[in-house]
């Protein structure tokens, strides 16, 4: 600024170059920070007497401290953990996972190769029925008709097992190729004895459930979300004060090693305030919004929680009943060979017809 009030602006050429060093930590307890600073400064003047400046700071301690706040890191420290047993138990939710599914490929092919043996049965059954019917109608003692229907029977019974061996064959690259077997690799499936005879009751299910399953970690770190939410609404709907204060050494010279000489203290404190005049009631409706998110969370929640429980008494009143299901099944198989046996004896005496 000229003497006579006018601006006259002077340009100059310079190169200016800076390093600098910080470290922060967040203080959880308050939601402040601290951080501690170093820094070097060098600037080369290109006109006049080229000179060269240099201005360090050794160090310098900062701390800012929010005076209204919801302490992000100290909610962060709560929901974090939680969120990392979640991933913990989940990578064992997905480990189990991949079990069940090589089990339940496991027992398709088991099953496509029970009806294989089955069809292959039905069709030697079907051939010998059609052998003996051709000599009964031989000497007239049954009609076309009852031919015809045993070689129908014959037909139907060999297209049925070319069909349960195309079945066996997909089931057994399905389970090869998820166990990561090749082609060459033939896997045989043993048939269990009988089903193991675990009691299980419900409570010991759902104390495993909730100590094992992510579902209630998942439900924890929701619930502190909605929580949280309230809170920064509640912090953020009005005044607002912050606290800043530095203090450290700084030094200035045209050589770089009296820099770090003769320092002078370097000093600062300031306090920021923010008052709305008016808003409206924003910040009333944002608490009164966030509450009612929170209030629709806890109620999810609470319905997620009962469905829960629910699907795993389903799951253990299934498994209490399983022995009782596969010891019906073991009698009804007993009593329909018998019967087959039965009927099929009397065809062959000529008791009853096809």
């Amino acid at each position: 600024m000229k003497e006579d009030g006018t601006y006259k602006y002077i340009s100059s050429n310079s190169i200016s170059e800076q390093l600098a060093l910080s470290v922060t930590q967040n203080i959880p307890l308050t939601g402040g920070a601290l951080s501690l600073q170093s820094q070097v400064e060098r600037v080369d003047q290109l006109d006049g007497d080229k000179t060269t400046e240099y201005m360090s700071v050794p160090f310098n301690v900062i701390f800012s401290q929010p005076l209204i706040t919801a302490n992000p890191l100290k909610w962060s420290m709560r929901i974090e953990p939680e969120k990392y047993k979640q991933a913990q138990q989940q990578f064992a939710v997905n480990m189990e996972n991949v079990a069940i599914q090589a089990i339940s490929y496991y027992f398709d092919l088991l099953l496509a190769m029970i009806n294989v043996d089955i069809d292959r049965q039905n069709l030697k059954n079907s051939e010998k029925l059609m052998q003996i019917a051709q000599g009964k109608r031989e000497r007239g003692l049954i009609s076309d008709n009852d031919l015809l229907q045993l070689k129908l029977n014959y037909l139907n019974a060999s297209s049925s097992l070319i069909q349960t061996e195309q079945a066996y064959e997909q089931k057994m690259f399905a389970l090869r190729n998820y166990l990561g077997y090749n082609e060459r690799v033939v896997i045989i499936p043993d048939m269990p004895e009988e089903c193991p005879d675990v009691e299980v009751t419900f409570k010991q299910v759902m104390e495993l459930a909730n100590k094992n399953n992510p579902f209630r970690y998942d439900v924890v770190c929701r619930m502190l979300q909605a929580r949280q939410q309230v809170a920064q609404a509640k912090a953020g709907r009005g005044f607002k004060a912050d606290v800043y204060a530095s203090i450290g050494f700084t030094g200035s010279d045209r050589t770089f090693k009296e820099t770090y000489r003769n320092l002078r203290n370097r000093e600062a404190v300031s306090l920021g305030i923010s008052i709305p005049i008016l808003n409206w009631g924003k910040g009333r409706g944002q608490v009164e919004l966030a509450r009612a998110q929170a209030e629709i969370t806890r109620v999810q929640l609470e319905k997620e929680t009962l469905n829960f429980e629910q699907d795993v008494m389903t799951a253990v009143k299934q498994y209490q009943e399983q022995n009782r299901l596969n010891e019906i099944v073991r009698l009804a198989d007993t009593v329909a060979r018998k019967r087959y046996k039965t009927a099929y004896e009397t065809f062959v005496l000529g008791q009853i017809s096809v």
